[in-house]
């Protein structure tokens, strides 16, 4: 029996931190995006000193957005480690995550009509466009209740299956409202590099990579986290099989 459940115990806890830690990030990338990103604050010597030293483009909204919502990530990060010590507090706090990476990136979009400006959208007949918009709309709102049904229901679905549903939910979404970058893309678009250093090549391509992938990967990752969190502790872990 010790064989069996100290290492459950230890997923657990390592699950339900990386839950709320990425939760954390989750909701200060959002604020980030919403307030920081377009005022000042104080805190512009941050873009001064990343465009002047690593020659970041568009450093206003490259790296405020980057910069500012791994700062802000600490305090709500110290907000919900001590809100998760309440017990009645900290099963919401799981299946909030998990709502809120779902529908927040979606809901964005709809927001700032990122997807509404593109070509190929506009190009669409109004009817097949009011269409793609309600297909869109509904896309997060089904996938949410159909968590839920999964949970409350308890259905025994397989990870990798749930994975698989919410990595295609997040593509979509990136693909969309075009909030997804390879390296190799913007080492093309940003070049030339001969100036450079190593150091400041590197360090620009993983910036813009995060600023570029930052909504669709943080997202996918703290819904992954919060439904095995759940799934871990509601006593659905995979057990080990019995011995004779």
């Amino acid at each position: 029996m010790t064989g069996v459940t100290e290492p459950t115990l230890w997923v657990c806890r390592v699950v339900r931190r990386a839950n709320l830690l990425l939760f954390s990030l989750n909701l200060a990338w959002m604020t980030t995006w919403y307030v920081l990103g377009h005022t000042n604050l104080g805190l512009s010597d941050v873009d001064t000193v990343f465009h002047s030293h690593f020659w970041m483009p568009e450093p206003g909204w490259v790296t405020r957005q980057v910069v500012y919502s791994f700062v802000l990530c600490i305090p709500f990060s110290l907000v919900l480690f001590l809100l998760a010590r309440l017990c009645p507090v900290d099963w919401y706090l799981r299946a909030i995550a998990g709502a809120f990476a779902i529908t927040a990136f979606p809901f964005h979009a709809f927001y700032s009509d990122q997807f509404a400006h593109y070509s190929e959208y506009v190009e669409l007949p109004l009817a097949f466009g009011v269409m793609v918009f309600l297909a869109l709309a509904l896309e997060p709102v089904a996938l949410l209740v159909c968590a839920v049904l999964c949970y409350v229901r308890r259905w025994r679905i397989p990870i990798a299956l749930s994975a698989l549903a919410l990595l295609l939910h997040f593509s979509l979404w990136a693909w969309v409202t075009g909030n997804y970058a390879g390296p190799f893309a913007l080492v093309g678009r940003f070049g030339p590099w001969i100036t450079l250093s190593t150091l400041q090549i590197g360090l620009r391509v993983c910036i813009m990579m995060m600023y570029h992938n930052g909504f669709p990967a943080i997202g996918f990752l703290s819904a992954l986290s919060s439904g095995l969190d759940l799934k871990l502790s509601s006593g659905r872990a995979p057990r080990a099989p019995r011995t004779a």
